[in-house]
């Protein structure tokens, strides 16, 4: 599925048990060499850097 991020409307099960979730994003840029924006570094990994 591909959805717009915060702005689709989905739902997913509570964490539960000792199990991890793991959550892939796949993201591209049309140019060589861009790099995220701040923005997307915080969502994507929670932290700048």
């Amino acid at each position: 599925m591909l959805f717009r991020g915060r702005n689709a409307l989905h739902r997913v099960a509570p964490v539960e048990g000792d199990r991890t979730r793991i959550l892939v994003v796949l993201a591209y840029n049309s140019q060589p060499g861009i790099a995220l924006s701040e923005s997307a570094c915080m969502t994507f990994y929670g932290r700048l850097g």
